[in-house]
């Protein structure tokens, strides 16, 4: 009878995977499409998003810090400071604030898109700069 239970677990198991499956398919096929989006705004071949460690160099170069930062963000927990850094900087290269780094981090199959296919959202520096006409708050042309 142990055996019967086993199996009716397998089951289960197996059941809420293939449901869970194509919805995180689908949430890194977003993503990445809108990294790849996002890079050919800034004049990056967009294919450089999709391979692993190199669009995160590619991510730290345009935030306008060193690659080699990728070797900080892989230690463990001391790496997550790094990550979030890293992102703060790739979003304000697009003229974003720390609202949309948290955004990106906790949503980014929300936020990346956002950015990505915004008319009004534009690659615009190194993340040092601040662009006087742009205002970071601003969704209205999405889609548009």
């Amino acid at each position: 009878m142990n055996s019967d239970s086993e199996t009716s677990q397998l089951f289960a198991v197996l059941a809420l995977m293939s449901a869970i499956l194509p919805l995180l398919l689908a949430i890194v096929v977003i993503v990445f499409a809108a990294l790849w989006k996002l890079f050919t705004k800034a004049g990056v071949e967009g294919w450089e998003a999709l391979v692993p460690l190199h669009n995160n160099i590619v991510q730290l170069k345009l935030g306008g810090k060193p690659g080699w930062w990728v070797f900080l963000m892989i230690i463990p927990y001391v790496g997550l400071v790094w990550y979030v850094w890293s992102v703060n900087r790739f979003v304000k290269a697009y003229g974003k604030n720390e609202l949309w780094t948290i955004g990106c981090i906790f949503l980014p199959f929300i936020f990346y898109p956002i950015m990505a296919w915004s008319k009004n959202i534009q690659y615009i520096g190194d993340g040092n700069v601040v662009h006087q006409n742009h205002d970071p708050d601003v969704l209205d042309s999405f889609g548009k």
